[in-house]
């Protein structure tokens, strides 16, 4: 981001393994990973959007290794079970793959720069179609193996509505509870006041991708069950007894907006389109939007439910980067990082300091 100093990936605390979400809408179930194959459209949202403005998120603390991988189609998710359940796990083999594809590289990493910590330990993130995958990969590679998972700072598992119940089949991870747990998961899925539909699952319960495939192969359906939110103001998990938070200079540091050569953000018929639009990212910077407040309030805030983190209308949707129009009847999924980018930015900074002094303090 602008008037933020940039460091340099040696001088970074620890390693980010990261897994965008969807963003193909060619014609087939999964997207082509062959370099010459790759979907321009596809490519586009992923440098533009999941990387510029939810990956750098953590370039601040973290070397950031975000493989692509074969995606699920969009339609996976909404259109054919059977067939949508396939592609999912197409993409989730590409996402084992890569995964031990990063932890041999920055093993190496470490090796060659001399690290006294070893083996390294690292950062989980996801957003969307990306968090399904990693929910799968922490209960069947990471939750089970002692020794891998201690080495996992956090998880940042948002916009992928993940069940609460979740945290019964995990042997290790825990919800997040304040700013500097470790080995824990943090997560929420942003809802304004707008949103009238209750749990999600009352309004497409039939989607594939809020199916979650446990570690004995079984798809599980979250249906109108608790889902993990976290407040990104006070770091603790589905506190409902909280209430509002309000913003202040201590709990919120801001969100981002990008400055692109498109100069507005995408309408909904271009991301789908699956044609690249032939734009770049100019920079990234940070604003305090504008939200609809009642009478009786004079600040933002953010209240975790068991549905969503619950904010206030903005005021303007379309002031707040690509992919604000989509932002449809109060759902701020496409904003899930950029809302809330800064507190992001400082909190991985914190866990992985906590979690670095609590290394030492065992050596």
């Amino acid at each position: 981001p602008t008037n933020e100093a940039h460091v340099l990936p040696s001088e970074r605390l620890c390693d980010l393994f990261f897994l965008h979400p969807t963003g193909f809408y060619g014609k087939s179930w999964n997207e082509p990973l062959n370099p010459g194959d790759f979907d321009k459209a596809s490519t586009e949202q992923l440098n533009n959007w999941m990387l510029a403005t939810q990956a750098s998120a953590f370039n601040e603390t973290c070397r950031i290794y975000a493989p692509r991988y074969r995606q699920a189609h969009i339609e996976s998710f909404y259109c054919d079970r059977v067939e949508g359940r396939k592609a999912l796990d197409v993409a989730y083999e590409d996402v084992v793959a890569a995964f031990y594809d990063f932890l041999f590289r920055i093993k190496q990493y470490a090796i060659h720069h001399g690290m006294t910590a070893f083996p390294p330990s690292f950062v989980l993130a996801s957003h969307s179609q990306g968090g399904w995958h990693l929910m799968r990969l922490i209960e069947e590679e990471i939750d089970c193996n002692p020794i891998l998972r201690a080495r996992v700072v956090c998880v940042y598992l948002i916009g992928s509505r993940m069940p609460l119940k979740k945290f019964q089949e995990y042997k290790f991870f825990k919800p997040s509870n304040k700013p500097d747990d470790t080995n824990c998961i943090v997560g929420w899925d942003t809802l304004s006041t707008e949103w009238k539909w209750g749990y999600m699952s009352r309004f497409l319960h039939e989607w594939p991708g809020y199916f979650s495939k446990d570690g004995e192969g079984h798809w599980q359906d979250a249906r109108q069950e608790p889902i993990l939110n976290t407040n990104p103001f006070t770091w603790k998990s589905n506190d409902v007894a909280e209430g509002k938070i309000y913003c202040d200079e201590e709990n919120y540091h801001g969100s981002i907006v990008s400055d692109t050569t498109l100069q507005r953000p995408y309408t909904v018929h271009e991301i789908s389109s699956g044609k690249a639009l032939g734009f770049e990212v100019v920079r990234i910077k940070k604003i305090f939007p504008s939200f609809r407040i009642s009478d009786d309030e004079d600040r933002f805030w953010t209240q975790a439910t068991d549905i969503g983190l619950m904010v206030p209308p903005l005021r303007r949707t379309s002031s707040m980067g690509l992919f604000t129009s989509v932002c449809l009847f109060g759902w701020y999924h496409s904003i899930d990082y950029e809302l809330f980018y800064f507190n992001i930015r400082k909190n991985v900074k914190d866990r992985v300091v906590a979690f670095m002094k609590k290394q030492h303090s065992l050596s």
